[in-house]
């Protein structure tokens, strides 16, 4: 009996340790969009980003703000224009406000974010401020990414859709 009750506690001590490992796991690292665990449930996890012809998919941070954006757009896609800012983001107003988190982050290329609660920040390079995340623009390297968003090039519409 007492070799039965050491292997349970010795099971049970292995379980916990291997939850205990995998929640620590899932806190550390990643991108400022958030890592997989961050994400929304799989059958939910993109929408897509359109700027003219092309089309690119935006895997969704877990936040209210991206939950409610993709609420929103089943309604119908949501268009607005976005421009150049500082030389590393393209940025432009929703035209309504979703709900911020905001958070010290350091974003990086393929970032989008949601600013001042009614401004997407798109990035394709770096900045560190106080943002809540809605997504990573994943599939493009940092080249791809700058050509997708006309960096440098001024103004652009963009279109985001739950359809390609």
């Amino acid at each position: 009996m007492l070799k039965r009750i050491k292997l349970i506690a010795c099971v049970l001590a292995f379980f916990a340790t291997c939850i205990f490992v995998g929640c620590a796991g899932a806190q550390q690292g990643g991108n400022a969009a958030g890592d997989e665990g961050d994400n929304i449930a799989e059958e939910e996890m993109e929408i897509y980003i359109k700027i003219g012809e092309e089309c690119a998919a935006m895997e969704l941070a877990r936040s209210d703000a991206a939950r409610e954006l993709k609420d929103r757009l089943s309604d119908g896609d949501v268009v607005f224009t976005a421009d150049d800012y500082g030389g590393f983001e393209k940025v432009g107003s929703l035209g309504f406000s979703l709900p911020r988190s905001d958070e010290r982050i350091t974003t990086s290329s393929g970032d989008v974010m949601l600013y001042q609660g009614d401004n997407i920040v798109i990035f394709y390079g770096s900045n560190s401020w106080a943002y809540t995340p809605l997504g990573r623009i994943e599939g493009l390297d940092d080249a791809a990414l700058e050509s997708f968003l006309q960096a440098g090039g001024g103004e652009v519409k963009i279109t985001l859709s739950l359809t390609r």
